[in-house]
C-alpha cells in the first residue's frame, strides 16, 4: 500500500490478510455483519471476505443521493417544496448561466447561497448577496415595476 496517504478502514482491513484472519477468528459462529456509513467497494470486499452482511446501499447508489444535489434530486422526486435554487452544477459558465436565470425568476431573494456537493461542516459554503454586488439590480427591480409580476414572470419581458 502507498505509504502517507489517507486511507478508510476498510481499505487497511482489505490490505491485512491477517488483520482479517483474526477477526474472522473472533467472529466465528456469531452472529455479524458490517454497518458502514458512505459505504466505497473495499467495504464490500470486506464484507465478502469476511463473509458477514453489510448494512448500507450500494456504493454506485449512495453515491447519486450522497451530495448536497443528490439530496435535492430525492426532495424534488418526492415533491417536497424547496427554496428556489439549481442542482447539479459542474462548471463556472453553467453557474453563471443558472445564478443569472435564478435571479430573473426571483427578484425577491436578495441572498444567493451555494454549496459545493462534496463538502461538509460549512465548508464549501458561499454566499452572494445580490444587491451589493449586481450593479444592474436596480434596472431589475425598474423593470419588474414597469411590467408588473405577472407579466414580469412571462419570459419575454426578460428577453427584451
Amino acid at each position: 500500500m502507498p505509504e502517507n496517504r489517507p486511507f478508510s478502514l476498510a481499505t487497511f482491513l482489505k490490505y491485512s490478510p491477517r488483520t482479517i484472519k483474526r477477526i474472522k477468528s473472533q467472529i466465528q459462529g456469531r452472529e455479524a455483519y458490517i454497518v458502514g456509513g458512505l459505504l466505497h467497494q473495499d467495504d464490500l470486499a470486506v464484507a465478502d471476505e469476511l463473509d458477514v452482511p453489510i448494512l448500507g446501499p450500494d456504493p454506485e447508489v449512495a453515491h447519486l443521493y450522497s451530495s448536497k444535489s443528490g439530496s435535492k434530486r430525492v426532495f424534488a422526486a418526492a415533491c417536497v417544496p424547496v427554496p428556489p435554487g439549481q442542482y447539479d452544477i459542474y462548471s463556472r459558465k453553467q453557474m453563471l448561466e443558472v445564478l443569472s436565470q435564478l435571479i430573473i425568476d426571483y427578484p425577491e431573494v436578495k441572498r444567493w447561497v451555494f454549496k459545493l456537493d462534496h463538502d461538509y461542516g460549512g465548508n464549501g459554503t458561499a454566499y452572494c448577496d445580490i444587491i451589493a454586488h449586481l450593479k444592474c439590480y436596480p434596472w431589475i427591480q425598474k423593470e419588474i415595476h414597469r411590467y408588473g409580476p405577472e407579466i414580469w414572470r412571462k419570459k419575454w419581458a426578460h428577453d427584451m
